[in-house]
């Protein structure tokens, strides 16, 4: 009989039609279940071997102090790696690598256990009062693409949110009883991020630090230096057609105030801007932040040139002082006048039309000229001083760094 007529067939059959019915939906239920099964085994795998965060936010478990991870680095033959962490609330952390352990062990992407398929040993770096710790593993046999977990335990509680301990202490009692967090990366996969700072086989403190944290701020600054350069050169362009327009029109243009007069934009052949300053706005800087970097160091080179003896902290505090007291003014509508040497406020009541171009033409050109003071000052003042900022802060990270390396500061299992 054709299935399609055992379907169509008499009542007494309805039994018969249900029990095939059944066997067919339970089987393609299974189907759909291997099928299922190996595409999330394949997911797995994929995944494992390219994703590095699997915990992108934590809190501590009797403190509730906020953590997040700020990304895995690996040196080049992944048998180094660095998860660095942030504490958002500094004063809810311990500052002395002295007070924090580790403990690590192997995970499967649902979270569950597994056995660790390397053999890692720990240290963990703290950058004084930065916020940022990074916990540091080696394999001398290089990391296989396995989720690891790992808590960071604290020694001292520096807060109390009446936490228990959290989900956490379910499963593991010690999460009640100390102040820990737990973290899940894989030091192995593609997407860990390759660190020079690891390839040596003891990593500097200030070189993981400026690597791993100053660098992508730095690559920030950079690129809102370029795009003050470019409104730069934007407005340095609009008092260009300015000046030509009141010139056409009969005002005898007034020289430009002191702090922007003579300035140019240049470029090279690749496109690089470079302000070519007349004077520097006062309390700001003028150096050639392009060719340098926060690794190589800036300061040291413009204290000498400029500092007059003084130290880097003098120096810069009179930079901040100088630029507080800096001023900007225009010229009044008063001081204009013709080619002629009419003043302008005299033909406001003698003719209507001629007053309000020239009105129209000094306004454009003053107002182009306060915008491009405001983006020179920005750049000088604010932009390139938060460069020396950043290397200052680089350099007190690194000063503040402590590290724990002793064979009891990790425990694997």
């Amino acid at each position: 009989m054709a299935f399609k007529e055992f379907i169509r067939a008499s009542k007494h059959t309805e039994i018969e039609r249900f029990f095939v019915l059944g066997c067919v939906v339970l089987s393609l239920l299974a189907v759909l279940t291997v099928v299922g099964f190996f595409a999330q085994q394949e997911h797995d795998r994929v995944t494992l071997g390219t994703q590095a965060v699997y915990t992108e936010r934590a809190v501590g478990s009797l403190s509730g102090a906020a953590v997040s991870v700020e990304g895995v680095y690996a040196n080049a033959d992944k048998t180094r790696a660095l998860a660095l962490i942030k504490y958002e609330d500094a004063a809810l952390m311990n500052t002395d690598a002295a007070q924090y352990s580790i403990f690590v062990t192997g995970a499967q992407p649902n979270g569950e256990g597994a056995q660790l398929e390397s053999s890692p040993a720990g240290a963990v770096y703290v950058f004084g009062s930065t916020g940022y710790v990074g916990i540091y593993l080696t394999a001398a046999d290089g990391f296989p693409t396995q989720i690891v977990d790992v808590v960071l335990r604290a020694d001292r509680q520096m807060a109390d949110s009446n936490s228990d301990g959290g989900e956490e202490a379910v499963s593991d009692a010690s999460f009640s009883k100390y102040e820990q967090v737990r973290l899940y990366f894989n030091p192995g996969a593609e997407d860990a991020v390759h660190a020079s700072c690891l390839d040596a086989e003891v990593p500097d403190a200030r070189a993981m630090y400026e690597e791993c944290v100053v660098r992508a701020k730095e690559a920030e600054l950079r690129e809102t230096l370029e795009d003050s350069l470019e409104q730069m050169e934007i407005k340095l362009n609009q008092i260009t057609e300015y000046t030509e327009r009141a010139e056409r029109d009969g005002v005898a243009v007034l020289e430009a105030p002191a702090a922007i007069a003579g300035d140019v934009i240049e470029v090279d052949e690749e496109g690089n801007r470079t302000l070519v300053a007349a004077s520097r706005v006062p309390g700001g800087f003028d150096f050639d932040w392009r060719s340098g970097s926060i690794s190589e160091g800036y300061l040291d080179t413009i204290v000498q040139r400029e500092g007059s003896g003084r130290s880097a902290s003098k120096y810069l505090t009179d930079m901040t002082a100088e630029a507080s007291n800096s001023t900007f003014e225009l010229p009044k509508m008063e001081d204009w006048k013709t080619v002629g040497g009419t003043p302008i406020t005299q033909l406001s009541s003698t003719s209507d039309s001629q007053y309000q171009t020239y009105q129209s033409d000094i306004s454009l050109l003053t107002n182009a000229w306060n915008e491009y003071y405001t983006l020179k000052h920005d750049y000088q003042v604010k932009h390139l001083r938060a460069l020396l900022d950043a290397e200052i802060t680089a350099d007190e990270a690194a000063a503040a760094a402590t590290v724990r390396s002793d064979a009891e500061c990790a425990t694997v299992y």
